[in-house]
């Protein structure tokens, strides 16, 4: 039987995850997550691929707050909705997501935090429920909306995955590292790759394609260190069509709750994208 071991959602994208016992589906992903994003004075997103020690930055839920903490800083507290704290919000901002453009207003305190930390002009921006991105329409259908993750609303992983991964390494890595949003349990290693349709429980998911990897895998969670592993391993056996690749890609088709322990359901498979 094949069920839900963790969730996580990632408040401010970049920064640390929040691990939950259940969470609801809603448009554009998990409920809270990815709706904040750093922002460079031009709009483009910051992210662990230039700024590696945002991985410092950790996030805990406090009733309808975020509460963000960073090692010499004061904590954060940011609304879990926009919708609640509207006081809290300033001017709009035209934000980049790779190709996307999101209108989506600042919280100025949490600009200046962020500034302070880096040590450079960061600004703090929200996605409100309309400014919801349309997933990329090669790979979905009109109305599938997503938040400001790098392109889908749910990663998936798996813990045999991991397990296999970790096999081959000196030193294993959690899975934090690859920043799902569910972790599944009992599905053989990177059985996940055939998927082609799942249920969440009740919730239908199309799994549009496996998710390729990159460098922010590298980074460590809680100190910000980078290396070469995971990454340089999983090139050695999970590299194809020119890229590296771990976990799977997943848009749900219906709102509902997810929650641990909860059973999935292969509804669908497909030919292994690697040729494997």
């Amino acid at each position: 039987m094949i069920t839900i071991a963790k969730i996580f959602i990632y408040p401010i994208k970049a920064c640390g995850g929040v691990a939950l016992p259940f969470c609801d589906i809603v448009p554009g992903g998990l409920a809270g997550d990815r709706r904040y994003m750093l922002v460079d004075r031009n709009g483009r997103m910051v992210t662990r691929r230039e700024r590696s020690e945002l991985a410092r930055v950790q996030l805990l839920i406090d009733e309808n707050r975020f509460i963000a903490r960073a090692p010499d800083m004061p904590f954060l507290a940011l609304p879990t909705q926009m919708e609640d704290a509207r006081a809290e919000f300033g001017e709009t901002i035209a934000s980049h997501v790779w190709s996307d453009t999101v209108l989506a207003p600042e919280h100025q305190r949490g600009s200046g935090w962020f500034s302070a930390l880096l040590g450079e002009e960061i600004r703090l921006v929200y996605m409100p429920e309309g400014a919801l991105r349309q997933v990329n329409p090669a790979r979905s259908d009109p109305g599938d909306q997503v938040n400001f993750a790098d392109g889908y609303p749910l990663l998936i992983t798996s813990e045999s995955s991991l397990d296999d991964l970790n096999a081959r390494l000196s030193e294993p890595v959690p899975m934090e590292r690859f920043r799902p949003n569910i972790v599944v349990t009992g599905a053989p290693a990177f059985e996940e790759d055939v998927w082609a349709e799942i249920s969440l429980g009740e919730i239908s998911c199309v799994l549009p394609k496996l998710c390729d990897r990159c460098t922010v895998t590298t980074v460590e969670e809680g100190s910000g260190h980078k290396g070469k592993e995971p990454l340089r391993t999983l090139a050695t056996f999970r590299r194809w069509d020119k890229a590296v690749w771990f976990g799977t890609n997943a848009i749900p088709k219906s709102a509902g709750t997810v929650a641990l322990g909860q059973e999935i359901y292969v509804r669908k498979r497909r030919l292994h994208p690697g040729g494997a």
